[in-house]
This record gives C-alpha cells, sequence and structure tokens, in this order.
C-alpha cells in the first residue's frame, strides 16, 4: 500500500550509491508488479528481487542477509516496506560507520519520526539508554530493525551465526531482537544515533509498533500473560545454544547463569536477575520483568535440546 513512497525515498538519498536487493514473502497485492517496474525506471541501479522462504519475517530477513550472492564488503541497511526514508538516513549511517573503523563489528541504529499511516503527526520515538548491553538484549529488543545498518564485519557475524546443522536452534521471533542479541552477546560496537533517519508508519499492520500510553501497556502485559514473551525468549535462547562460540567468554556465562536462573524456584530466580543485573530498559519495565519471573511467566526457558554452556 505505502511501497511507492518508501522506493521514491530511496531515491532522494543524498550522497549514497546504493544498490537495493527485495525480498517479496509471499504478496497478493501487486507489490511484485511494482517493484518490476521500478527496477525496470532505473536501469542503471543494482536493483534485485527474490521470493522470500515464506516462513515469516524474521525468516525473510535473514535469508536476504545471508544470500550467497550478496556483497558482503559493504554495509547493509535494513527496511521494512512501509517506512520512508530521510534523505540523509543512509549518508549519516555510513559517516557513523566510519568513523567507527573496520577493526570489529559495529551494528548503527537510529530513532525514528513515529507517524500516521498518512505520514501525519510526527513525534520522536522514545530516547533509548546508552547502556545497551548483552543483559539487556535477553529481555528486550532496543535497537529498532528499520533503522538498523551493519558494517561487514557485523553482516558477517551475521552470516556465520546463520550457519547451522538442520535441526539445531530455533526459528527467532525477531531478526531485529535476533541482531541485537548477537551482535551484544559477540562484543560488538552498537551506536545508537539521536538523529532520526526513518519516518516510522503506525498502522493496523504493525508487526511490532511504537505505541505509548496505557493502551499500550495493556498490550504489553496481555503478550507476558498470554506466553508470548516466554515462548519469545526461549526461541531465541535455542537459536543461540549453536552459535554460543561466538559470544565473548564473560557473555556465555551470562547465558548459562539466565538459564540456570529461570530453572530455579520463584526466589532463584529473583535472586538471579539481580545477581546478574539482567534489565530491561526502564525500572518500570524491570519490574514487569521481575514479577513475570515470580508468577512463573518467565520460567524454564531453556529449550529441551540445549544443554548447559559451560566449556569447563
Amino acid at each position: 500500500m505505502h511501497l511507492s513512497e518508501q522506493l521514491t525515498s530511496f531515491l532522494m538519498q543524498a550522497g549514497v550509491d546504493w544498490a537495493l536487493w527485495v525480498s517479496d514473502d509471499g504478496s497478493s497485492d501487486g507489490t511484485w508488479e511494482m517493484l518490476q517496474r521500478f527496477r525496470d525506471s532505473h536501469p542503471t541501479r543494482e536493483i534485485r528481487l527474490f521470493h522470500g522462504p515464506q516462513k515469516g519475517v524474521a525468516a525473510n530477513f535473514l535469508s536476504m542477509l545471508c544470500h550467497p550472492e550478496l556483497n558482503t564488503a559493504r554495509p547493509v541497511a535494513l527496511s521494512d516496506q512501509d517506512d520512508v526514508w530521510l534523505p540523509h538516513r543512509l549518508r549519516r549511517a555510513l559517516d557513523d560507520l566510519e568513523g567507527a573503523g573496520d577493526a570489529y563489528p559495529v551494528l548503527y541504529g537510529s530513532r525514528t519520526w513515529v507517524v500516521r499511516a498518512d505520514l501525519t503527526r510526527w513525534r520522536l520515538s522514545r530516547r533509548r539508554a546508552p547502556r545497551v548491553s548483552f543483559r539487556n538484549a535477553l529481555v528486550q529488543n532496543v535497537v529498532a530493525g528499520n533503522t538498523m545498518v551493519l558494517n561487514p564485519l557485523a553482516l558477517d557475524l551475521v552470516r556465520r551465526a546463520a550457519q547451522r546443522e538442520p535441526g539445531q536452534g530455533a526459528e527467532i521471533p525477531y531478526q531485529d531482537w535476533w541482531i541485537y542479541l548477537l551482535m551484544s552477546g559477540a562484543g560488538a560496537e552498537i551506536r545508537l544515533d539521536e538523529k532520526p533517519g526513518v519516518l516510522y508508519r503506525q498502522h493496523g499492520t504493525n508487526t511490532m509498533g511504537d505505541a505509548r500510553g496505557a493502551l499500550a501497556g495493556w498490550q504489553r502485559v496481555r503478550v507476558v500473560q498470554r506466553g508470548e514473551y516466554r515462548g519469545w525468549i526461549r526461541d531465541n535462547m535455542a537459536a543461540l545454544g549453536p552459535i554460543r562460540h561466538l559470544l565473548t567468554e564473560d557473555n556465555r556465562a551470562t547465558l548459562e547463569g539466565f538459564l540456570d536462573t529461570l530453572d530455579g524456584t520463584r526466589f532463584e530466580r529473583i535472586l538471579g536477575l539481580a545477581g546478574l543485573r539482567i534489565r530491561r530498559e526502564t525500572w518500570l519495565g524491570t519490574a514487569a520483568l521481575y514479577l513475570a519471573a515470580w508468577t512463573g511467566r518467565l520460567a524454564r526457558v531453556r529449550p529441551g535440546g540445549l544443554p548447559g554452556l559451560r566449556t569447563d
């Protein structure tokens, strides 16, 4: 519905020679035909179109990031299908990555302008705490996927993490949470830009929106009560199991401690989370996390096939 505006915003990117790779995951609303027309209208651009695996949003993104023909020597920016990029979005991100150097993996993210479906009523997305960490990533994502840009070493890390034997791990619930979890766990640098570069469109079909207020809070409570949140963490833990060698030694120990903690009694869960300094971004979110652990809605997330992660 909003694809034309997004494609136009790509053309407006200032000072960047970009290539566009698109994975259509089974649309039936004329998206594929629109993409073909856009590609044919810009023959000097590298624009490649693919059919996705149709296994969910996260699998669709990862299939592109791990495509064998993707140029892994260049940074990669992620984009949802209905957002609009501001003209400085790519140039600013690339300048930031270049300033970080190329000696280690770097993940860039930024704030967004949150807008209605018709692009009206702009407001800034919430300001993220600067202390991003693996301990935080275990229980929430704070880097908006539609703002993510990975330098080549970060892209290589994602691709190595995807090289699992059949049957290992699990399908991840959200690609942006997974990337934040992987990057923080592996000791990559995570850079959060205060200047927004994307118009984040809110509508009835957002996978994960940026809603605020009492209703949004209640919806998050319901996610915990229904067991969805516990399931997301369980799937993330299952996916981490086969690639734990990519994590730093300290973060492997934190992961094992987290799994052990949630296997314990309610008192052990609370004491263990506190001892490991596992927390969400806000004190209210952390309180809700501890309440979920106390009531058993965050317990025993260790997947049945995931053994202990100690290496001693």
